[in-house]
């Protein structure tokens, strides 16, 4: 139960884009709430919105597909998962915002 105390404080960042695609990346938390070191592996499952993309990766890089138009904004999470499978809260969402030239979204 102890991963309740998890200090997920997990920062979401898009760090690519090619050909509609973007990269995001985040750093994985190393601490609990009181400072103390994690001693359990993680895994994180990723969001679009409230939709589960992906579950179980066990890397902080992740790539996805920006959805076709009519989408101009879309938000994306990430939650740490517990070996027991007891979740965080979701990080901060980042936002892309596609702009009217494809290929150029940019993180707002």
């Amino acid at each position: 139960m102890r991963f309740s105390m998890l200090a997920c404080l997990i920062s979401l960042l898009a760090v690519g884009c090619i050909a509609g695609e973007v990269t995001l990346t985040w750093d994985a938390p190393t601490t609990y709430v009181d400072g103390s070191p994690l001693e359990e592996s993680l895994t994180y499952d990723f969001y679009e919105g409230g939709t589960l993309l992906a579950s179980g990766l066990t890397t902080n890089v992740f790539t996805v597909t920006l959805p076709p138009p009519p989408a101009h904004k879309v938000s994306y999470s990430v939650v740490a998962v517990s070996a027991d499978g007891w979740p965080s809260d979701h990080s901060l969402p980042c936002v892309i915002k596609k702009p009217s030239q494809p290929g150029k979204p940019h993180k707002e």
